[in-house]
């Protein structure tokens, strides 16, 4: 009677075991982490995150919620803000590494000449696109100073590895992108993040002077999205820091990225945030042209 008690009991313990295992084994031989096994977050010495200096908000903003060129897999909603998304491992049980694509001095430049250039752009009515087009001048819009304070906190989240903004009540702008790739990259592609074809300022091509004057939303009217440029453009913005990670996820071969289990997640934080409902993205001359033609302009 004590042995087949005994026999039970390991048995039921085996069971229990199995079910945490962290590995599926599948038919092809291969083996993954279970997507819901997760580390804990290894920082840098000394990290904290800065957030408590930042001005507290006083009014809503809206974050852009779009998807990537293609979808994320829904599992990693299910990753907490305070902790690692574990990287998958390969049949041959070596571990893909999670790639550190925090700002070079370079990247930092590049981000910055970038931004401005293109509010300057914007500022001076030199932007001949729009729906209609072009941009109205602006009175004044500053240049953007680095942050790595706001760089910081990019970092941490992008260490999540999940494809949405942070869901705590933040107190600066966001802006995301994720891309995907066949291969593994060292490399960071602001340029094209930035100011690529469907990168953040394309979305120029969607925005209307009315939008310029009071903010309504991060979609027009017909669907098309506009928030990303309109953080990157927000004349009360005055700092911005970025970051980006590169990753494996290839979990049980989804079928929205075939080849292309490489991603890497980029996010640049603004503040003081933008994209503040029933505000001025900018201030708009009105002696410009562009602002002459527009249908909604104050009494």
């Amino acid at each position: 009677m004590a042995q087949r008690l005994f026999a039970l009991l390991l048995s039921s313990f085996m069971v229990i075991q199995v079910l945490r295992a962290q590995q599926i084994f599948y038919l092809d031989g291969s083996y993954y982490l279970n997507p819901y096994f997760y580390l804990q977050p290894q920082l840098v010495p000394g990290f904290r995150s800065g957030r408590e200096n930042l001005p507290l908000p006083k009014e809503q903003i809206l974050y852009c919620n779009t998807e990537p060129s293609r979808p994320i897999p829904s599992s990693a909603n299910n990753v907490r803000s305070n902790q690692f998304q574990q990287p998958y491992l390969f049949r041959d049980g070596e571990q893909d590494s999670i790639i550190d694509l925090r700002a070079t001095e370079e990247d930092k430049k590049l981000i910055l000449e970038l931004h401005n250039q293109l509010r300057q752009k914007v500022a001076s009515e030199r932007e001949s696109r729009g729906s209609p087009g072009p941009q109205p001048a602006a009175i004044s819009m500053p240049n953007l100073k680095w942050s790595d304070e706001l760089a910081n906190n990019a970092w941490e989240w992008a260490q999540n590895l999940q494809y949405k903004h942070e869901p705590d009540p933040i107190k600066y702008g966001q802006n995301l992108h994720m891309s995907f790739s066949p291969h593994s990259k060292n490399t960071s592609d602001w340029a094209n993040i930035i100011n690529g074809k469907d990168g953040w300022f394309d979305e120029v091509e969607n925005m209307d002077c009315a939008n310029v004057i009071k903010f309504r939303s991060c979609q027009t009217t017909s669907g098309k999205v506009i928030g990303h440029y309109t953080q990157m453009v927000w004349a009360e913005t005055t700092h911005v820091g970025c970051a980006a990670i590169g990753y494996y996820d290839d979990y049980n071969g989804y079928p929205f990225t075939p080849g292309q289990p490489y991603k890497q997640f980029y996010i640049c934080n603004y503040s003081p945030r933008g994209n503040a409902p029933n505000k001025s993205v900018y201030k708009v001359d009105y002696s410009s042209s562009a602002y002459s033609d527009c249908p909604n302009q104050p009494e």
